[in-house]
């Protein structure tokens, strides 16, 4: 990651099996219906261009939501699927 940029002071924060501010959510959007399955699908950046997505399915990440320093709510979930999205 660029030298110098943390996820610390963040309102939203995620962590995966890759470490601390390795992947940075940038797009989170999630649907919800009754008697149903719920999706909640992320858009994420990284430097690192030898990540391999591959190696994150099936992993834990873990999505957190601040509000004024405090935890409001948390996500944990496995990925277990991938877009062949556009590397920058």
């Amino acid at each position: 990651m660029r030298t110098g940029y943390s996820q610390t002071n963040l309102l939203i924060r995620l962590e995966t099996v890759l470490g601390k501010d390795e992947l940075l959510l940038y797009e989170f959007l999630g649907e919800e219906f009754i008697s149903d399955t719920f999706v909640f699908n992320l858009k994420l950046r990284s430097s690192n261009m030898s990540i391999e997505t591959e190696k994150l399915l099936g992993t834990d990440a873990s999505i957190t939501i601040f509000d004024d320093g405090q935890t409001k709510k948390n996500f944990m979930e496995l990925f277990h699927n991938k877009s062949n999205g556009f590397r920058y």
